[in-house]
């Protein structure tokens, strides 16, 4: 009687697969901000600003990337591996609007696991 304990592939199926580890943006949408063509739209990676500072969503090449609206910088942020999480308003009459988004990033365990589930 075979009870497939010592098969090797059944017990990597079982395997549990490592959590993914995420890095956290917020794209903040404030009408206040000056507008240099299209949605003035900033980034938010949990980087020191100076006041009237900001940073702004660029290309490969370092260009500013302007938008036609928000959903176009989500559109943008999507084919670049972020996903919506949450959206909270700020201000007086709530007119700034903050979208926190997510993308997996790769640790050592996922990578180790995402190499055994190729083979």
């Amino acid at each position: 009687m075979q009870t497939g304990d010592g098969d090797p592939a059944a017990a990597q199926s079982s395997a549990p697969h490592p959590s993914p580890r995420y890095e956290y943006g917020e794209l903040i949408a404030d009408g206040d901000l000056p507008r240099t063509g299209g949605v003035p739209i900033i980034i938010d990676r949990g980087q020191k600003q100076r006041t009237l500072q900001y940073d702004v969503l660029r290309d490969a090449e370092g260009r500013k990337l302007k938008f036609n609206s928000i959903v176009d910088a989500f559109n943008r942020m999507a084919r670049e591996g972020w996903e919506f999480v949450q959206a909270y308003s700020t201000g007086e009459s709530n007119d700034c609007v903050h979208y926190v988004l997510r993308r997996a990033i790769e640790t050592p365990a996922t990578k180790q696991s995402n190499r055994s589930e190729d083979r």
